[in-house]
């Protein structure tokens, strides 16, 4: 009795220690992020800025070279008026000296000649409309709504939120208390004598980039098959119970060991070295939650618990509601890199070689133990 306090006693004080660390990380994460979010601020402040200075150094130069086009076009028109004025003068002191001067035949034959100038000279005069420079000009400044937009519609530079997820942290509870959590329907075992195994097919993974190298594999509740490709392509393979393939699901650069199917789009991932287990979703290959554990091996799903191999440590259940942990069995003697586990009904089955299999209960009770001598 005595014992199972200072249990209980033991695992509230070290829940009270974990969270009392979460919730410190969790403040420093805050503080960087507050950090992170003033940067941003003022590094957009300033893009906008030096982009502001750019669109309105690049508007004044079009505006001054707009109004460097039209001043040239009106002076090149007045210095053409200009020359025509002067040559309207000579012919004006020409037409004069021919009427002073000149005879009657001279008078005659002189402004015939100047009457051809004239007339050319009429005839520019008339057509100076479709000069370029006779236009009347103007220039106009026209702001961008979206610049203008800034002063009116826009009423915000962003928007500061709360985005809260349920937490990481994993509680331990005592085994016996774990072990309630646990419900079976208790059904009728069948000896193993009446259990016969036949062929029923044979089909080779996809090939990947190099050679495969299958280390885990699951089946989900619609018949589908998963399988973990570890220390190569680093990959999940999903395929039809047809052989045909479903999807991949690059891994890279973690090493996926074993999967375990949650549901028919959900499966559960132990890594080789990154000493995590990672939720998936398989529709859209994307890592749902990231569950910080031991070094786990194999992998198997019951009931709404993650269980695994925990290497060097023992067996280990998560509950996948509230992220509670609880170490099944513990045995530091497991520490082989290939340990498999799996469940039936109200039992455990572990292997951590080629020629043993151990059976447990879900409390952690060692039922039997077979070795293929």
């Amino acid at each position: 009795m005595f014992e199972s306090l200072e249990k209980s006693l033991k695992d509230i004080k070290e829940n009270i220690e974990r969270v009392v660390k979460d919730r410190k990380a969790n403040l420093v994460e805050i503080k960087q992020q507050h950090l992170k979010s003033m940067n941003n601020i003022k590094d957009t402040r300033q893009k906008i800025n030096s982009r502001l200075d750019e669109l309105e150094q690049h508007m004044i130069d079009n505006l001054n070279s707009t109004e460097t086009q039209l001043k040239l076009k009106i002076k090149t028109l007045l210095n053409k008026l200009s020359e025509k004025k002067n040559e309207i003068e000579i012919l004006k002191i020409n037409l004069m000296s021919v009427k002073q001067h000149g005879s009657n035949l001279q008078a005659f034959i002189g402004s015939k000649m100047l009457e051809k100038d004239v007339t050319e000279e009429l005839k520019y005069v008339q057509n100076i409309s479709e000069d370029d420079g006779f236009s009347q000009f103007g220039l106009k400044c026209q702001m961008d709504d979206k610049i203008t937009d800034i002063l009116s519609k826009i009423i915000a530079f962003g928007s500061v939120s709360i985005k809260s997820s349920q937490s990481s942290i994993v509680f331990t509870v005592d085994q016996e208390k774990q072990a309630q959590m646990f419900t079976v329907n208790p059904t009728r075992s069948r000896p193993v004598d009446d259990i016969t195994a036949s062929f029923v097919g044979e089909f080779k993974v996809p090939a990947g980039n190099t050679k495969q190298f299958v280390t885990g594999s699951s089946v989900f509740p619609d018949g589908r098959m998963i399988f973990a490709e570890c220390f190569n392509d680093n990959r999940l393979v999903i395929v039809c119970n047809d052989r045909r393939l479903v999807t991949e699901i690059p891994f890279s650069p973690r090493s996926p060991f074993d999967v375990t199917c949650i549901d028919n789009n959900t499966v559960a991932v132990t890594t080789y070295r990154d000493n995590t287990i990672m939720v998936v979703d398989t529709q859209n290959k994307q890592i749902s939650k990231t569950i910080m554990s031991d070094e786990c091996r194999g992998i198997t799903f019951n009931q709404g618990h993650i269980i695994y191999c925990s290497k060097g440590k023992g067996i280990v259940a998560i509950q996948l509601s509230n992220y509670t942990v609880c170490t099944i069995v513990e045995d530091c003697k497991m520490t082989n890199d290939c340990s498999y586990i799996k469940t039936f009904e109200k039992n455990i089955y572990y292997t951590g070689n080629a020629n043993t299999v151990k059976c447990y209960s879900i409390k952690g009770v060692k039922l039997w133990e077979y070795k293929d001598e």
